[in-house]
């Protein structure tokens, strides 16, 4: 790697740039995993879905952690996010 301070700079402001997708579909209302994945991913082929909505997931559970969003259970088993 030739640049590895940039590489993990890169990383960085890709991650914090999907945070801020992940925050503005919740400030429409609460959301599924699979509802933010379909909206910030949209340009990317649906066999990669899962994969984007475990990565969605990622990003909402450290949100959680840091007190941003929580979530609830619903009777489908699904969880629903929204904005704390």
């Amino acid at each position: 790697m030739q640049n590895p301070v940039t590489f993990v700079q890169s990383l960085k402001n890709h991650r914090l740039l999907r945070e801020r997708e992940i925050l503005e579909q919740l400030s429409q209302g609460e959301q599924t995993i699979s509802q933010i994945a379909r909206a910030i991913y949209r340009d990317t082929t649906p066999e990669l879905h899962q994969a984007a909505a475990m990565s969605v997931l990622d990003h909402l559970e450290d949100l959680e952690e840091r007190g941003a969003v929580v979530f609830k259970h619903e009777p489908s088993g699904d969880l629903r996010f929204l904005l704390k």
